[in-house]
């Protein structure tokens, strides 16, 4: 699973759901460390991976993409980018003060474009 989200109970049930219907959930691999991403991952019973630049946690490759957070990471499946918040399917994503870089998210879309992923899943609106 990719960021599992908030902890929200509703929502924590819903991520619950949805795992036990694709199978059984091997792990969490996380995009980045701000709690609408990651504050859930703990709660669901199996290893929480924070990959770093060029790691491979189960069928994904992270590329390090900062910028909107210093640790976030792009994973790859093939041609498929889960890209996290670094472009969002709807509206403009944030670089905060605490902790973002405006020079280091440009350098980010760079890579993603060098990347030449087919399609983005986003973790805010449609792919």
């Amino acid at each position: 699973m990719v960021d599992p989200g908030p902890r929200i109970p509703a929502h924590l049930d819903a991520v619950r759901e949805s795992a036990s219907a694709a199978g059984e959930l091997q792990g969490v691999v996380l995009t980045h460390d701000h709690a609408d991403h990651s504050e859930a991952a703990g709660d669901l019973g199996v290893p929480v991976h924070r990959p770093e630049d060029r790691e491979l946690v189960g069928p994904f490759e992270a590329f390090a993409t900062p910028g909107h957070s210093p640790d976030h990471v792009c994973l790859m499946l093939g041609r498929a980018c889960f890209c996290g918040d670094l472009v969002l399917g709807a509206g403009s994503t944030i670089v905060p003060p605490d902790g973002g870089s405006l020079v280091a998210y440009m350098r980010s879309l760079d890579r993603l474009r060098e990347l030449d992923p087919e399609v983005l899943y986003p973790a805010t609106g449609p792919w």
